[in-house]
């Protein structure tokens, strides 16, 4: 089953959400584009959180009242419910630095190719880290969990080994591992449900680093 690569993921959300308005709640880390890995669309509780983002355009006030509605019922509906990935984006929207910065963080980490959704100021917020991309406790961490991901599902690509051996490229391997997550669980749904969740996985490589990053597509969807 997948789950032991959602727990892990789960475990390592619900401890950056800490000191938040999320915290004590965990993340739906099964969500695959924007759908549930199981095939199941945003059930109705949702439609406060839809309500949210729509609302922090024109009003902070009605968009937290939204935001807090969304998060009573999903408390309400305990231990099942879990954050949908977005509620991390709104609620950064409705926080300041430096909660807002850890929260849009935590889910680009989690979910990267997410991060087109984010508006060029949270992009900013989260690419201004890039100065720390050589980082080696980065480098270590990124590293650590690509081999406990490959301990966990059998995994075997000397590709990904490469890259994930080299100092720097953090979001060319934080691409690398969501993409790996997603192939994943893909390979364990039923046909319906892979069908609801098709990938399409469209890049333009440059330089270097897209050396590196081809032949990791090919092996991850071949």
């Amino acid at each position: 089953e997948h789950s032991s690569i959602v727990s892990h993921d789960m475990h390592e959300a619900r401890q950056r959400l800490e000191g938040t308005i999320l915290e004590g709640l965990d993340i739906d880390c099964s969500w695959v584009g924007g759908i549930n890995s199981r095939g199941i669309l945003p059930s109705s509780v949702e439609k406060n959180l839809i309500m949210a983002a729509e609302k922090t355009r024109h009003s902070h006030h009605e968009a937290s009242q939204s935001l807090d509605r969304y998060l009573e019922l999903l408390k309400a509906s305990k231990p099942s419910a879990m954050l949908h990935p977005w509620a991390l984006v709104i609620a950064s929207r409705l926080t300041n630095p430096p909660i807002s910065t850890k929260l849009i963080a935590t889910f680009i980490e989690h979910f990267p190719s997410q991060y087109v959704i984010l508006t060029p100021t949270e992009r900013g917020s989260y690419d201004s880290d890039d100065d720390n991309d050589d980082d080696e406790e980065i480098h270590e961490t990124l590293f650590r969990h690509w081999n406990e991901f490959k301990a966990k599902n059998a995994v075997v690509s000397d590709a990904t080994d490469s890259l994930m051996a080299l100092i720097g490229l953090r979001k060319v391997k934080e691409e690398v591992s969501s993409l790996w997550k997603s192939a994943i669980l893909l390979k364990k749904m039923d046909p319906e449900a892979r069908k609801e969740n098709k990938v399409v996985a469209n890049y333009v490589f440059l330089g270097n680093p897209g050396k590196l990053f081809a032949p990791l597509t090919k092996a991850e969807y071949s």
